[in-house]
């Protein structure tokens, strides 16, 4: 019985290669704009660090990340979490259940919620301190023209991944308005 039970603690442990891509699967409820804002999250990632997040409708590889809406999400005010596993899964707050003192525009709450998340996955167990951290207050993570990733996130998934080498296509990746998702990333 005590072997079962680590094998499970182990398993939940378990860490995506971070050289291989990261299959992003959305819930076939989601709308076609918050699949394509799943999509700019991992984007936001791929270009500050060379990450391989793909959004995918059916996974082919066997590193997977199903996201869904749950209810049980709203629960902690954060408004998402994530699971380790096989496949890991994101669940995030249903976006018409969000409090209302929260004065962030419900489609750009996804966005900082899944980028936020995708940091989880990329491996960062723990949240960070700055407020314009995507790993700890993501204040801002909707304003064009500002940077979306801090120094403590760049520390955060080293100190995660440290024999992950960043490949960044930029080393600044702003927000950028975006036509179906309000918001993206894009190098400057």
């Amino acid at each position: 019985m005590m072997r079962a039970w680590i094998l499970v603690v182990l398993a939940g442990c378990a860490r995506f290669d971070l050289t291989e891509p990261i299959q992003l699967v959305a819930d076939p409820s989601w709308s076609a704009t918050d699949v394509a804002t799943l999509d700019a999250a991992g984007t936001c990632w791929n270009l500050r660090f060379g990450t391989q997040f793909e959004v995918v409708t059916s996974p082919s590889l066997p590193q997977v990340v199903d996201a869904r809406y749950n209810t049980f999400a709203c629960w902690g005010g954060e408004g998402g979490n994530f699971q380790p596993g096989e496949p890991a899964g994101i669940d995030v707050c249903p976006v018409g259940d969000w409090p209302e003192h929260i004065e962030i525009p419900l489609d750009v709450r996804l966005f900082t919620v899944l980028v936020h998340e995708l940091g989880h996955a990329s491996g960062i167990r723990t949240e960070a301190h700055g407020l314009f951290s995507v790993m700890g207050g993501n204040e801002g993570a909707g304003d064009p023209g500002r940077t979306l990733f801090s120094s403590e996130d760049v520390q955060l998934l080293h100190d995660a991944a440290p024999d992950f080498t960043f490949e960044p296509a930029c080393d600044d990746v702003t927000i950028v308005a975006a036509p179906a998702t309000r918001v993206a990333c894009a190098c400057p």
